[in-house]
């Protein structure tokens, strides 16, 4: 299956969020999506993704800079492809959706 492509200013957000609880401790999350009747468990940097979404639409580079205060590390191609991949797999599970479509598309990998 080929990689879906998205642009790298694309705008990300939570479309659904009154069918979603979640509940922090020690910075991790556990999600209740009553659309799907599943229970998510994020990680650290999962989390950090989520709970900035559910503040605000934000592109990748905005969550990956997030992420990087939330880390303490620098922004590099390691933590992009990490964003990238939480994107991924909260877009997959229909959790997180583009809100805006950017000018050119760029495929996850």
């Amino acid at each position: 299956m080929r990689p879906t492509a998205f642009g790298i200013d694309d705008k990300w957000s939570i479309p659904c969020p009154d069918a979603l609880e979640w509940r922090s401790w020690d910075e991790e999350i556990a999600l209740y999506d009553e659309r799907s009747d599943e229970i998510h468990y994020f990680d650290v940097a999962t989390a950090a993704v989520f709970e900035t979404l559910a503040v605000k639409p934000a592109s990748m580079p905005e969550l990956a800079t997030v992420l990087a205060d939330k880390l303490e590390v620098q922004v590099d191609g390691e933590l992009a492809r990490m964003v990238a991949e939480i994107v991924r797999m909260l877009h997959e599970k229909q959790i997180i959706a583009v809100t805006s479509p950017g000018r050119e598309a760029a495929d996850f990998h």
